[in-house]
């Protein structure tokens, strides 16, 4: 509720105040519970009407915002990279670092149902001839868990820093982001900056995120769908770099301009 602190602060000093709105995963994915729909048709929907401006990350968000209040003020504000810095790597580093067969996919995220964890062990499971690597904070320990032990194939690394995380992504073959929600994915710009093929869900505002020929969307949850994309994805490795163009677009030297 720290929108509705900066809403009323926003009253007390006479200042206007702007949203950038998170969570709407829960409407996307069916996840909305009563409170949730009271909130968002009452007060939700009276702070996002009185906004000075709703910044959203994507024009799939903006389209949310309107469905639960039609006269907020939006304005489409993309995430951005800086470019320059995936082109400085060296990706052996990584692998002797991490121990990583080679080749393999890349998963950045937090491990988490809305991540699509579940759906990741269940494609690992079916790729066995590939490595699969996930990069990002153990979120939901109890999901972990379920599928423990994880074949053999499968590394769950943890949060690396940030130079490590660009020797992962240019040391990958593919980039593989099974969400059940997303906004936008920085995760799948920086892949594509690195020129790597990538595979996401068609979901909220990724198919914004991700260059038509770089990158094949599959319906969430699609398993067959998502392994026939990878296994396209390892066998085009070319492809990926159309991507960079795409990237290069989003860096924020351009998108400030």
């Amino acid at each position: 509720f720290t929108t509705d602190i900066a809403f009323i602060a926003s009253k007390l000093k006479k200042k206007p105040f702007i949203i950038t709105p998170h969570g709407f995963h829960r409407i996307v994915i069916g996840n909305q519970h009563l409170i949730h729909n009271l909130y968002d048709l009452t007060i939700g929907r009276s702070v996002l009407s009185k906004a000075a401006y709703v910044t959203c990350v994507s024009r799939e968000e903006i389209e949310i915002v309107k469905r639960i209040a039609s006269n907020a003020c939006t304005i489409f504000i993309p995430n951005g990279i800086h470019y320059s810095r995936y082109q400085r790597s060296r990706p052996e580093k990584f692998i002797e670092k991490y121990k990583i067969p080679y080749p393999f996919v890349l998963t950045i995220a937090r491990l988490s149902r809305i991540k699509g964890f579940d759906y990741w062990v269940q494609v690992a499971s079916r790729l066995k001839e590939y490595s699969f690597v996930w990069i990002g904070p153990i979120e939901d320990s109890r999901l972990l868990r379920k599928y423990l032990p994880l074949p053999k194939h499968c590394f769950i690394l943890g949060s690396v820093n940030e130079q490590d995380k660009i020797d992962a992504l240019n040391a990958s073959s593919c980039f593989f982001l099974p969400s059940r929600y997303e906004a936008f994915s920085l995760a799948l710009l920086e892949a594509q900056a690195c020129g790597k093929p990538v595979v996401a869900s068609d979901v909220g505002g990724l198919p914004s995120a991700v260059d038509k020929e770089a990158g094949i969307l599959v319906r969430p949850g699609d398993i067959e769908g998502y392994c026939n994309a990878i296994i396209r994805a390892m066998h085009n490795p070319e492809q990926g770099l159309k991507g960079r163009i795409f990237a290069k677009q989003h860096d924020w030297s351009i998108i400030l301009e």
